[in-house]
């Protein structure tokens, strides 16, 4: 939480993801994930009675997309890749179990970047983003989810931008790309040049004034599946996000937001790690089904 922020202006984001297509008919995961939220939404209300409950929504990451124009046949005739839509992510198949590849609704029908731009729209001043599926500090919660987050509104606007985090990230005291994501390739096919000549790509927002548009146009052909390292799969990571910006409105800056960016703070929870409670937790969970099987 954010100590200068009310709980009343301040909104929490759960981010889940589920793992591929198909999951659905075996494995009730999203549902466990969904009801998992609503304890967690439950208990922030409990201890935040001032929070309103419309600003704690459970999300999910991106997902492939169907593009009718491959035409190269895959097994099973597969034509989805990644887009730049659904930034360029593959584990948002956030099916609920056993149904027709349903998603679930309410707090949780929103893909992440969805949520975050609702809750800029209603003007909250304190975004806390939680990923309740770890419990130990992983790549997910220390480097993604951050860089995810920040591509939508803003690393400056990142509770500890202005005092950065030392502790956690030693040499640089943040978890910042220069881009996300970070896998991309980084050249481009000039345009109108011959065939075959490349040159850097535009990764920043507003432009680079090098002929390269932002975002880099599509480098794969269209009948062709989109590689996963094409690089209009990639977003800068700018001081305050491309939500609510409009680059043919003018340019970003790095000292405040220039059109409808986010204007408040945001920060990521703190998993437990080594909280001897999550041990106790784990103890009463074995220990219960060690007594149903008992019965």
């Amino acid at each position: 939480m954010n100590p200068d922020v009310a709980p009343a202006d301040t909104a929490v984001l759960i981010v889940n993801h589920s793992i591929r297509n198909g999951n659905q008919a075996f494995d009730p995961k999203v549902n466990d994930t969904v009801l998992v939220d609503g304890l967690v939404k439950t208990e922030l209300l409990r201890r935040y009675p001032d929070m309103k409950a419309d600003n704690i929504l459970g999300s999910w990451m991106g997902l492939k997309v169907e593009n009718p124009e491959i035409e190269n046949t895959r097994p099973g005739g597969d034509k989805t890749e990644r887009n730049r839509e659904m930034r360029g992510e593959s584990l948002g198949n956030a099916w609920l179990y056993l149904s027709d590849r349903e998603m679930p609704g309410g707090d949780h029908q929103y893909r992440y970047w969805e949520a975050l731009d609702l809750l800029r729209e209603r003007g909250v001043e304190h975004i806390v983003i939680t990923f309740t599926q770890i419990v130990t500090d992983s790549v997910l919660n220390l480097v993604e989810l951050p860089n995810q987050i920040a591509k939508e509104i803003g690393w400056n606007t990142w509770l500890r931008a202005e005092n950065l985090d030392f502790a956690t990230y030693p040499e640089v005291g943040h978890p910042f790309a220069d881009y996300w994501g970070v896998w991309i390739n980084t050249t481009c096919k000039v345009p109108s040049g011959p065939t075959g000549e490349t040159e850097p790509c535009c990764l920043n927002m507003g432009g680079c004034g090098s002929g390269q548009p932002y975002p880099p146009p599509r480098q794969t052909p269209i009948t062709e599946a989109r590689q996963d390292t094409d690089p209009s799969l990639a977003f800068d990571i700018s001081a305050y996000g491309q939500l609510g910006y409009d680059q043919r409105k003018g340019r970003p800056s790095e000292t405040g937001p220039v059109q409808s960016q986010y204007r408040g703070t945001w920060e990521l929870w703190q998993t437990p790690n080594t909280d001897p409670r999550i041990g106790q937790l784990l103890a009463r969970q074995v220990i219960k089904l060690i007594d149903q099987g008992a019965d």
